[in-house]
């Protein structure tokens, strides 16, 4: 994983620690097991190597004025709050695993002071009118939009899921998948509106990316991609709430507890391990007890 700047021009001194930041880095994503936290975690160390190599500083060798310097000049350059202390948590983390390694003695972003998380709008619901609409939209946008819409919002499926699938993770009738949750390999019962929409979309292809951002080239479907086809669809649904790839998801659990489910039902719906972060999904006002709480 390349951290750090071009290696040309530099001395050994900083050549030598180049290559122990990448090695520990390495070393440090493996530790989280969720891929967009590996994802997003990495992103951000990059992002503090790339500061440090343009500020001369080596990584490993900062101090905390150094990473609130950090900070600082990110928040000038119209960074928000939100992003901050993601980069600060993720930076934490890090220090921690090169304390544990024996790299430092000490953890420079451990006392930086967080930013002031600012008052958020609870995040956007859709009623069934809107989801349905949102799924009529998708299958005017055509049959990818159809196929995507339909995982995110009738199956629960997380965007970095269904963006993994693969045709030959299909089963034979397209009425389940293999996704990949938590490190393992598990198989999801689809809606029969996704395994229709699937069907329709794949005909008869039976190698390559489920949802393809370009299919004469064979290629994966990106977020940005993803996202663009959501926002289209929400458009053409006069949806004018913001939609995202959790605000499916969160219908598809709200759905099901309306419907009666519990919340471990859903959990396992999820692949979600924990109760707390499915009860986040869930409508504020619960419409029925859950008898496994109860």
């Amino acid at each position: 994983m390349p951290v750090g700047g071009n290696i040309r021009g530099m001395t050994r001194t900083q050549r030598d620690a180049e290559a122990r930041l990448t090695e520990l880095a390495e070393a440090w994503l493996l530790t989280h097991r969720s891929w967009n936290t590996r994802a997003a975690y990495e992103a951000d160390l990059a992002w503090f190597a790339a500061w440090c190599a343009e500020s001369g500083r080596l990584p490993l060798r900062v101090a905390q004025r150094d990473v609130e310097q950090c900070c600082a000049d990110s928040q000038d350059e119209g960074d928000g709050a939100a992003l901050t202390r993601r980069r600060l948590a993720a930076l934490t983390s890090f220090f921690d695993h090169a304390v544990a390694a024996g790299d430092r003695n000490d953890n420079p972003a451990e006392e930086v002071e967080r930013p002031v998380r600012a008052a958020v709008n609870p995040p956007a619901e859709l009623d069934q009118r809107e989801a349905d609409a949102l799924l009529a939209a998708a299958e005017e946008l055509g049959p990818k939009a159809s196929v995507l819409v339909a995982l995110l919002l009738v199956d629960g499926l997380k965007l970095g899921e269904a963006l993994a699938i693969d045709v030959g993770d299909l089963g034979l009738d397209h009425s389940t998948v293999t996704v990949t949750r938590q490190g393992r390999r598990e198989s999801v019962t689809l809606h029969a509106t996704s395994a229709s929409a699937i069907a329709a979309y794949t005909d008869g292809r039976m190698t390559g990316p489920l949802l393809a951002g370009n299919e004469a080239a064979g290629t994966r479907l990106t977020r940005s991609g993803a996202h663009q086809i959501l926002k289209r669809a929400s458009i053409i649904a006069g949806i004018t709430k913001s939609v995202s790839a959790n605000t499916l998801r969160r219908h598809f659990a709200s759905s099901a507890y309306r419907d009666g489910a519990s919340v471990d039902d859903i959990r396992a719906s999820l692949g979600v391990s924990e109760r707390r972060t499915t009860r986040r999904l869930l409508p504020q006002q619960p419409s029925h007890i859950d008898t496994k709480e109860a």
